[in-house]
């Protein structure tokens, strides 16, 4: 028996949920991807600065360890 490729996982997941579990689902997604594109923004900004992570200067770096870590409930 083959395994289920990811799609097919993800596809059966979403026909189970009930219609609130299913909103709950696309708030969660579309705050994920919102949070790649800010990260992805800040990375590429920071970047074509020729700054690293390392080198930011220390008020960056503790703003940047005040903000919520993209987990569930965060």
């Amino acid at each position: 028996m083959a395994r289920p490729t990811i799609e097919e996982l993800r596809d059966r997941r979403l026909n189970t949920m009930s219609a609130g579990e299913r909103a709950e689902f696309d708030e969660a997604l579309a705050a994920a991807r919102l949070a790649l594109e800010v990260g992805e923004k800040v990375r590429n900004a920071r970047q074509a600065t020729g700054l690293t992570r390392a080198t930011l200067p220390p008020a960056c770096r503790r703003a940047r360890q005040r903000l919520p870590a993209l987990r569930p409930g965060a």
